[in-house]
């Protein structure tokens, strides 16, 4: 090494901080510990590579924080644990704390940090008492019923919650998806809003092809303006040519009313 001059700890700290600005993914573990060394790194830390280890010591803290009914940076630490939940190999046990972390909080907390809570959970299928869990909860929070409604996959019991769920007047602004999961299971499913019912197939996990045959059968006056929009969103321009070819036949090849662009 240059020179003969003795680093002390104040040194190797400010060239240890450069070194991981500049490769934050080579961020020691050992260093985070405990709240304090959370908040101190954190900068660090929502840049280093997704790491499991990292993950639990993040779920933990929150959850000790919980349970001793203590204030800490929520949306610093989900953000944080967002990140990353983008590791491989996430187990029961670390989905078990995820789902922990949203239920105790989505049902006090405000918007911004139940937006936050709501991403720990998208795009995630759960186990079914957590879908229970829901499925009983949906009425205290519009973060609880938009995953509800958004689930990633079908799902007998949210199905089954649906057909009960589709008469309930407190619910009519999100009536095509809840169409949309009775239709994952009743494709026969029939409703005398049209415009919910086409985006209700929109909406549903059925595949492509079911999509289409259901948006065909589904084809009236009243949601026409719906079904070429959902047609153009899905990619079924096949389904614009049938249908203007059958009104165009139904109209004895009459000529256009207007031109285009008036």
């Amino acid at each position: 090494m240059a020179g003969s001059m003795k680093f002390s700890a104040d040194h190797y700290r400010l060239l240890q901080g450069r070194y991981l600005e500049h490769f934050p993914e080579d961020f020691p573990l050992d260093l985070i510990h405990d709240y304090s060394s959370i908040l101190r790194f954190r900068d660090y830390l929502k840049n280093s590579r997704p790491d499991k280890q990292l993950l639990t010591i993040l779920l933990d803290t929150v959850l000790l924080k919980i349970e001793r009914s203590q204030r800490f940076q929520k949306i610093v630490l989900l953000k944080l644990i967002l990140n990353h939940l983008n590791c491989n190999d996430i187990d029961a046990n670390i989905l078990n704390k995820v789902f922990r972390v949203y239920q105790q909080l989505i049902c006090d907390e405000p918007d911004e940090v139940c937006w936050k809570l709501s991403k720990l959970l998208k795009d995630r299928e759960l186990l079914p008492e957590y879908i229970d869990w829901l499925l009983a909860n949906y009425e205290t929070s519009e973060h609880i019923l938009n995953r509800i409604l958004r689930y990633p996959v079908k799902n007998k019991a949210i199905s089954q919650w649906a057909e009960t769920a589709i008469n309930n007047e407190e619910l009519i602004n999100r009536r095509a998806e809840i169409i949309g999961l009775i239709l994952n299971f009743r494709p026969k499913y029939r409703h005398r809003d049209h415009q919910a019912l086409a985006w209700g197939i929109y909406y549903s996990k059925l595949p492509a092809d079911e999509k289409q045959r259901l948006l065909d059968k589904h084809f009236y006056a009243d949601n026409l303006g719906e079904l070429l929009k959902i047609c153009e969103r899905e990619g079924f321009p096949n389904l614009i040519a049938k249908w203007y070819q059958e009104i165009t036949a139904q109209m004895d090849g009459a000529k256009f009313y207007a031109p285009f662009g008036s």
